[in-house]
């Protein structure tokens, strides 16, 4: 008798092929799986090592200006103003781009899907560093003026609106 008329054609052969092939196949997919998971986690390891690198080269700059001079201080500020435009322009511009590509090329509907996909994951990928670059900005200032300046900044506020609005402070309606 054959190997293969035996795996192919008897019940047995059908039967003990299929369990070799499934620990075979469960036995490469655990090292598959291992390997991929490896490389996850230190892909994203070196992302979050990346960032909180990131994170301390701008507290290491803030502290820096805010113990120099208020010139040190405009450099930090436009420094990170100009990479928020310039994120903020990176958006607009691809967002022209994709209606400009949209109109010439719509007779040619294959291209539609194509254009916004790649313009979506462009714009995903600008978007979270616009993110990233406010959450810093924001972290900044408040590190600069501290708690009690937003404390009192929300006191100003709310005195300026009961003021607004007539009311005193102390009643609600």
């Amino acid at each position: 008798m054959d190997i293969l008329e035996f795996i192919t054609h008897n019940i047995w052969g059908i039967i003990l092929f299929d369990i070799v092939c499934g620990v075979v196949g469960s036995i490469i997919g655990s090292i598959l799986y291992k390997a991929l998971l490896h490389k996850y986690k230190r892909g994203r390891f070196i992302k979050n090592l990346v960032k909180a690198g990131t994170y301390f080269g701008s507290g290491s700059r803030t502290e820096y200006a805010l113990n120099k001079t208020s010139f040190h201080q405009i450099l930090l500020v436009v420094d990170y103003l100009l990479d928020i435009i310039l994120s903020l322009f990176k958006l607009l511009m691809c967002g022209v781009v994709v209606l400009v590509l949209l109109i010439i090329l719509r007779t040619y509907w294959i291209s539609a899907p194509i254009i916004i996909g790649v313009a979506g994951i462009y714009c995903g990928v600008e978007y979270r560093r616009l993110r990233d670059y406010l959450k810093i900005y924001h972290q900044m200032f408040k590190y600069v003026y501290g708690e009690e300046y937003f404390k009192s900044e929300m006191e100003g506020i709310k005195h300026f609106w009961d003021k607004m609005t007539n009311r005193d402070g102390n009643s609600s309606k």
